[in-house]
């Protein structure tokens, strides 16, 4: 699979030679390096404060807790993947490995090649796992299959969601249309609560409401039905006043 959006990777790599020379191989390949750790403790930090798409992981770095300790962390408070890049494949590290959820595993020495494919093979993996667990948010973002990709589809350009069936309409900012399989409920649970359900068959983005009246909601040039159950809570959001 070819990435077809730009990933923010963190990189937790103890040997800055190496550190930098995957920046240098990420940045060429169009992805972007939003930070270097080099311990557990560093680590922690950037998971916090940089909210990367994916995590490079090396597993013998700075300080008492190593990358499978880090692994085992990410496993349990973030929903990111990783892949282990290393030269350690003994069968006492792979034993601790095996108890971890990498997306990927990459032995040292590396070519830049190698390791572009090996985040190719891993994104993908984990969003079609996630897609056949019907959990396709993450962050901001969905990730809607056209083909064999998987688009970056961010929750703020999504104007409104139409339920046909087993199948969500989605329409974004710039007339941008797309289709998926997922149900009208589960979706809406996965949603930031700038969106409201004001039909059932219906969801929208306030942020996107350009005029609205007792029966329907204009985005853009759509009108979107507006149900009697859900006209007054949505006249509440909105501080509508008659």
């Amino acid at each position: 699979m070819i990435l077809n959006d730009s990933l923010d990777i963190l990189i937790v790599e103890d040997e800055l030679i190496i550190a930098e020379d995957m920046r240098f191989a990420l940045e060429s390949g169009g992805n972007k390096v939003v930070g270097i750790a080099s311990s557990f403790e560093e680590a922690v930090d950037a998971l916090r404060d940089l909210d990367p798409d994916l995590v490079l992981l090396d597993i013998n770095i700075n300080g008492e807790k190593d990358g499978v300790a880090v692994a085992k962390m990410i496993d349990e408070a973030y929903d990111v993947p990783y892949i282990y890049v290393t030269s350690y494949a003994d069968e006492g590290t792979m034993k601790r490995v095996m108890n971890t959820k990498p997306s990927a595993y990459l032995n040292k020495p590396f070519t830049h090649d190698g390791l572009r494919a090996t985040i190719a093979v891993a994104w993908n993996n984990f969003w079609t796992k996630k897609a056949s667990e019907g959990r396709m948010s993450v962050k901001d973002a969905i990730f809607v299959k056209q083909d064999h990709l998987f688009t970056k589809v961010k929750l703020s350009d999504v104007q409104w969601v139409k339920g046909a069936g087993n199948y969500l309409e989605i329409s974004c900012q710039g007339n941008v249309q797309y289709l998926i399989r997922n149900s009208f409920k589960s979706f809406m649970k996965e949603l930031p609560e700038y969106f409201f359900q004001c039909h059932k068959s219906y969801i929208i983005n306030l942020n996107d409401i350009e005029a609205v009246s007792v029966n329907h909601v204009m985005i853009g040039k759509e009108a979107i039905p507006l149900s009697k159950t859900h006209k007054d809570d949505l006249f509440a959001r909105l501080s509508v006043f008659s």
